[in-house]
């Protein structure tokens, strides 16, 4: 039986043999600028803020701040005058909220997914709110002209995320690369895989008699793609990073 090294330069060969090169190498994304956070510290540690032309994921529960860091990344550009869009898998987003965080609304695009089973007659089938929001990503992305599109599926199921098929990830990355677009997915644990080149896991400080507010960022690891985990109180921002 052939190793899993002769496999693989066996494709390897097929494939230069037909003009492609290098597929099991890791190539890094081209990072065509950085999509500020809000919070100093926090885009300290990630090199001037969310890498563009690129997918960063947010991972936590309800209450563990990833809400809070997604109203400030949309405050900071659309206060700019950059267009945003936000895919609303569950119909969770708050426009009052986002309001009073400091985004201009005026420059963001909500899409609200139906939170019931539709008959597309542009693809041919029913879809559900999961379904409904992949397409929209797809076609926002393919499109272009966006600073930040953020996907959310924060109240999605992590077992219905994870059934997403990785082809669909791995064709947002595609569709992102070499744009300055910076795509935000909002999730309660990690489902992009290899497709993503930060992570961001958020949890909810402990109780304590004086917590520190804000969020506390911890690296996790020294792999091509950056994954901090983050602690948050609900005050101001406060980072502490190490």
């Amino acid at each position: 039986m052939a190793t899993v090294e002769e496999i693989r330069r066996n494709v390897e060969q097929q494939l230069t043999g037909r003009g492609v090169h290098g597929v099991f190498e890791f190539r890094p994304p081209i990072i065509l600028g950085r999509a500020p956070t809000g919070v100093p510290l926090l885009d300290a540690k990630l090199s001037g803020g969310l890498p563009r032309g690129a997918l960063t994921e947010f991972c936590g529960v309800t209450g563990s701040g990833r809400t809070t860091l997604m109203h400030s990344l949309l405050a900071q550009a659309t206060r700019k005058g950059e267009l945003c869009a936000l895919v609303d898998t569950h119909d969770a987003f708050s426009p009052h909220s986002a309001h009073d965080s400091g985004v201009a609304l005026d420059n963001l695009l909500w899409i609200r997914c139906q939170q019931h089973i539709v008959e597309s007659k542009f693809i041919g089938r029913k879809l559900g709110p999961v379904q409904q929001s992949i397409e929209v990503v797809d076609l926002l992305l393919q499109n272009g002209g966006f600073s930040i599109v953020v996907f959310d599926m924060g109240d999605t199921d992590p077992q219905v995320a994870r059934r997403i098929p990785m082809t669909s990830w791995f064709r947002f990355r595609r569709a992102v690369e070499g744009t300055t677009t910076a795509f935000v997915v909002l999730t309660q644990e990690p489902v992009a895989g290899n497709c993503v080149s930060a992570v961001l896991r958020f949890d909810r400080a402990d109780p304590s008699p004086h917590p520190l507010p804000g969020f506390a960022a911890v690296p996790l690891s020294t792999t091509p793609r950056q994954e901090l985990a983050l602690t948050y109180s609900p005050a101001e921002y406060f980072l502490q990073c190490s």
